[in-house]
């Protein structure tokens, strides 16, 4: 009898069928086939075919030859990313954009294409590059290894990817149809630049794949791609999965951003996946970021990956400052001071802060916090949506009176880019500018916002100011201190040639102020290794966020006290009760394994999902968290 194992694109593991005899010769590993599923015909993936004798089984229909062949390479992919996340094989295969490469749009849509041009390599670049020449041998010979680049800049950045596309597109070797390089970008903003960027690369067909485009581009380039009608794909965390038969090369650009990793299930993190397609399909993997992330880095100490860096001697002037008397909220007189005469020069200023909204919301008499009442976070006020809850969404109308007191007495506590807007164009009198996603006008005197929300990269600024770092050092988050030194390295590459970031602290005999100043990254990771060493905190250990979400918001303690017995021996974090997050499900038993053993952590997660199933709870996974 001959059986297949099927997967869907929905939250179930794969199901087994019997292929009838006359469908034998036509059935195979990446076949997509219509079966029977749930008494309905649904469409699905063929990952495994072999002889087996079973009862009961359900036959498939028939082979759905109008879709290309599923590669194989994506089906070891899959099996890897469920058991290494401990999901299921149809989670992933969603995750995989499967449901939009079988679907057929009703009008054929038209992705962007760029002009195909003679191939003609770059006679000059501004920089030496010939220890790249180390990725392109292992290229030609078609081996695995990882690579992590650290550039000087964003401008060598693109130098760098640019050198490696050109000369692995002349020197490629003899390559099948459906043989491409994937460039993964952490942001569409950045996928949108990159792809840009390479479509002026002569000889290139180039496409761009995110999961803000419509459903039928994206299912027209899922389909072309399979084809082998595209050299490159430059995409999000999602475009790792791009239906290439196989990789030639695959970059990943500021690998160190935490938007690659997956928020819902199954939380992959695109940087790691990336790594493991490389290894599966003995391909070069080219990890580039200024800032590397401390598991990288420790990778390159290990040997696992091989460190190739262009770093020299910056000369950014580095601006660190006692936090003085503050004029507005956040704004000490230094700050004004410095923007005042750079906005006397026309000069552009651009000042960071990392508090959404107007403010929070207090009662002058009790000193009561409006807080979410589902997860008991501070309520933000924004002028035009009333009270918000940036955790779980929440949002309430904007109440008359304390809900404590009664008083009517309630006023702003703290201060958002709102609010920090108003008070910046009543005190300086020009143009205030609020950084957004779909238009930031840089020419205005002053530019508020955060980071993430800078939709250009070639403006520069007289002054740059971190309005609240000290912010970062307070954090409950072990990567708080990482995340800063990434943004402040970032923001340098926005300053004009005698431009100054200024960054104002109560605190600047910290030791993280002096690799700040230096810009000295290499040696501010090496301490934060020791300290991640020392406390048993990842890439020392693997952490493993389990979350049981329960109905109901009274948890027996006894039924603590059994799940703490039940994983007596493992080093954990936990069980603690925090809010759910999830809709229907009031409370939740949150445990953190630190766990480098494989096969404890598995057998520790099977028990789990027995007492979730106990409590007809709902179960959650979160291997490689960004937090804890």
């Amino acid at each position: 009898m001959f059986l297949c194992d099927i997967v869907f694109p929905q939250n179930l593991p794969f199901l087994t069928y019997r292929i009838p005899e006359h469908l034998v010769p036509l059935i195979s590993p990446g076949i997509i086939v219509k079966a029977p599923l749930r008494g309905k015909p649904k469409i699905g993936l063929v990952i495994r075919c072999y002889e087996d004798e079973r009862e009961n089984l359900k036959e498939i229909i028939e082979p759905c030859r109008e879709y290309p062949e599923f590669p194989i390479t994506l089906i070891t992919l899959l099996e890897w990313t469920t058991n290494y996340y401990f999901s299921n094989e149809g989670t992933v295969l969603k995750s995989m954009h499967f449901r939009d490469f079988l679907y057929f749009p009703k009008k054929k849509a038209m992705p962007l294409r760029p002009e195909i041009k003679p191939v003609s390599l770059i006679s000059e670049e501004p920089f030496s590059f010939k220890s790249l020449e180390h990725i392109i041998d292992v290229f030609k010979k078609g081996i695995y290894q990882t690579f992590l680049l650290r550039p000087e800049n964003i401008h060598m950045k693109k130098s760098l990817l640019r050198y490696l596309i050109t000369h692995i597109s002349a020197k490629k070797r003899a390559s099948t149809p459906g043989e491409g390089i994937i460039v993964l970008s952490p942001e569409v903003k950045d996928a949108e630049r990159t792809f840009s960027f390479l479509s002026d690369i002569e000889g290139l067909r180039v496409c761009l794949f995110h999961g803000n485009l419509n459903r039928s581009i994206k299912a027209s380039l899922l389909r072309e791609i399979a084809r082998g009608e595209y050299d490159i794909v430059v995409g999000t965390r999602g475009a790792i999965f791009s239906p290439f038969k196989k990789t030639q090369m695959i970059i990943v650009l500021d690998e160190h951003s935490h938007t690659y990793k997956q928020e819902e299930s199954p939380r992959y993190n695109a940087r790691d996946v990336a790594v493991m397609r490389g290894y599966l399909e003995k391909t070069p993997v080219v990890l580039v970021s200024q800032t590397p992330s401390a598991e990288s880095y420790y990778n390159c100490q290990r040997g696992k990956y091989i460190l190739i860096e262009f770093q020299r001697i910056e000369k950014k002037r580095i601006w660190i400052l006692k936090r003085t008397k503050e004029i507005i909220p956040f704004l000490t007189e230094d700050i004004y001071r410095e923007a005042k005469k750079a906005l006397d020069e026309n000069e552009k200023v651009m000042l960071i802060h990392h508090r959404l909204g107007y403010s929070m919301l207090m009662c002058e008499e009790c000193e009561f916090l409006f807080t979410c009442s589902t997860c008991e976070k501070p309520f933000i006020l924004h002028k035009n949506r009333g009270l918000v809850c940036h955790n779980c969404g929440r949002t309430e109308q904007v109440p008359s009176s304390c809900k404590r007191c009664g008083g009517f007495m309630l006023k702003p506590y703290g201060a958002g880019i709102e609010l920090l807007y108003e008070t910046l164009k009543e005190k300086f009198g020009v143009n205030v500018k609020i950084i957004d996603e779909t238009d930031a006008n840089l020419r205005a005197g002053i530019v508020l916002g955060t980071i993430k929300k800078l939709n250009k990269e070639d403006i520069r600024f007289k002054i740059i100011a971190l309005l609240n770092p000290d912010l970062f050092l307070n954090l409950p988050e072990f990567r708080s201190l990482e995340r800063l030194v990434q943004e402040v390295f970032y923001m340098k590459d926005l300053l004009s040639e005698e431009g100054k970031l200024i960054l104002p602290t109560s605190v600047p005999w910290h030791p993280l102020f002096k690799f700040l100043k230096n810009l000295d990254y290499r040696s501010f990771i090496m301490e934060e290794l020791k300290l991640r060493r020392f406390n048993n905190l990842p890439p020392f250990t693997r952490l493993t966020n389990v979350y049981i979400h329960l109905r109901g918001e009274d948890i027996d303690i006894q039924q603590l006290h059994r799940l703490k017995q039940l994983l007596k021996g493992l080093d954990i974090i936990g069980p603690t009760v925090i809010t759910s997050t999830l809709k229907g499900y009031r409370s939740c038993i949150k445990l953190t394994f630190k766990e480098l053993d494989r096969n404890k952590l598995t057998e520790a997660i099977k028990n789990i999902e027995r007492v979730a199933s106990s409590l007809k709870g709902a179960l959650r996974i979160d291997v490689d968290p960004l937090s804890f």
